[in-house]
Formats: C-alpha cells, structure tokens, sequence
C-alpha cells in the first residue's frame, strides 16, 4: 500500500486531527512505513510529539526486506531494482534508536522482514533477500527489538506485479509449501537465537497470527479505554484486531517503485502509475 508518512505526511496528520476533532477516540496509531526518516523530521516528528501529549499510543510497522535500493542484473545484463526509491538496510537500522526515542518503547516498533523474496536475475541465479536477515536481527538485538513479522513474494497472484516483473526482466521465483517451511524453521531459528519473536503475515501452509494485535497494544499502554478486540479479517490467516485504514481505497500514488506492489507504484524509469 502507499507509504503515507513518507509521501503524504500532511494528508496523514489531517485525518487523524478529524479524528481528535470529532471526539473518535485513538487508542494506538500504527504508522506503517520503509522511510524512517520521514517519522524524524517536520512535520509528522511534531504531530506525534503532539499526539503522544495527548495519550495516543503511537506504534509502528517498519519495513525492511535488505533489497532497498540494491541493483541487480536482470535478464539481459541489464542493472535493476527492486526497490529503486527505499533506503538501504544499513540506513534503516541506523535509524533503529531514533525510532525508539520516537515511541518512547522498543515494544512498540514491530519490523517487517517482508516479503521474504526469490528473485531470479541474469542467467540462472537466483538472488533472496534471507541472506540479509542476519543483518536486520544484527540491528534488532542491539536495539531491543523484539517483533518480527515476515510473508513471501509469490508469483501469479497479480497480473499488474508480473507485468512489472517482466519489463524489468526478472522474474519472482515462488516458494512451494515445503519450502516456506524450511524458510519458516530457518527464520525461527535465527530469531530464536536473537529473542526476536517472528510471526508469518497471511501465509497459507502456517497458523493465523496477528500483526495488529489489540491486548498487547492494551497491555503495553495499561490505561485508558481499551480497543475493539474484534479480528478484521479481511484476508485468510490475518488475525488483525480491528483498525481504521486512515491510507483509504483507492490509495494515493506511492514513490517507493517497489515491483512487487500491488496497489499504486511509481515505477522507475519513466515514473509511469501502474494502475
């Protein structure tokens, strides 16, 4: 989906102040993001100064999958992204302490390994982002960073993903069942090591888990008026408490050119709106 604070910053801050405005009450605002820097400067670094004043619990999902900005070979020999417009893995867990003074609390911040990615480039080879994980839990432990979510790249879901895929000649090599388990246990196993708890986000062959999970967004807050427990939903194995998508549908155009987006990318070159 759109990455709101990075792109439409005051868009963001706007309908949460129609929310305050009109007496709805906020118990955690989860803002979702690739750009941490976009959360440390004017103007949404004020808002959530502003908002935390007021008791809303701001939490956040931050996506890092170690592709951000990495060029490959495509095909034909030809240099390709990914993710052409996000940070690199370093910049982002250099901002890992920032985003904690942010929050007020490693508890809160929640980092997205997704999605986990087989990607075949030039020739036979095929490049996956797990390499990179040890880096990314690296930065997790020393930061106190506990929260771990993760999904997988699959072929053939979107029409528009595969038509990207291809003009960039590369292709998404899928994970069969017994290889999402393997990957399941390797990634377990890391983060065990790193006591970092690793959740699958909607994957079909695991059990549902919840990347919004209401009572510890409650029991971490510890006062106040207690959210709406009820599960959305809205995808198989999503187990989500209930939220308000403050993104909206259809979403604004997003910046990030990440391939595997099925919503609104713009994607380099050309800077085309893939609709």
């Amino acid at each position: 989906m759109t990455d709101m604070p990075a792109f439409y910053p005051r868009q963001l801050i706007a309908a949460v102040e129609q929310r305050v405005q009109k007496g709805l009450p906020i118990h955690s605002l989860v803002l979702w993001t690739k750009h941490p820097d976009s959360l440390l400067r004017p103007p949404l670094c004020e808002a959530i100064s502003r908002w935390k004043s007021t008791g809303i619990q701001i939490a956040l999902q931050l996506t890092v999958t170690g592709f951000g900005g990495v060029l490959f070979k495509n095909k034909t020999g030809r240099s390709a992204m990914v993710e052409p417009n996000v940070p690199s893995c370093v910049s982002v867990i250099e901002r890992f302490n920032d985003l904690i003074q942010l929050t007020g609390n490693p508890a809160l911040i929640t980092v997205r390994f997704d999605p986990v990615m087989k990607i075949g480039v030039y020739g036979e080879s095929i490049e996956s982002n797990l390499s990179l994980l040890p880096a990314v839990l690296d930065g997790m432990k020393l930061n106190n960073l506990r929260s771990m979510v993760y999904s997988f790249l699959e072929p053939n879901l979107y029409r528009k993903v595969e038509r990207v895929f291809n003009k960039a000649e590369l292709t998404i090599e899928g994970f069969s069942a017994e290889e999402k388990t393997d990957a399941k246990g390797y990634i377990d196993g890391l983060c065990k090591q790193y006591h970092v708890r690793a959740r699958p986000c909607c994957v079909d062959v695991f059990e549902e888990t919840a990347c919004l999970d209401g009572q510890e967004l409650n029991s971490i807050k510890g006062e106040g008026a207690e959210p709406e427990y009820k599960a959305l939903h809205r995808r198989s194995h999503c187990g989500c408490t209930r939220s308000v998508d403050l993104g909206g549908w259809p979403p604004n155009p997003c910046y990030s050119g990440c391939l595997y987006c099925y919503a609104r990318p713009v994607i380099n070159p050309g800077s085309e709106i893939v609709l």
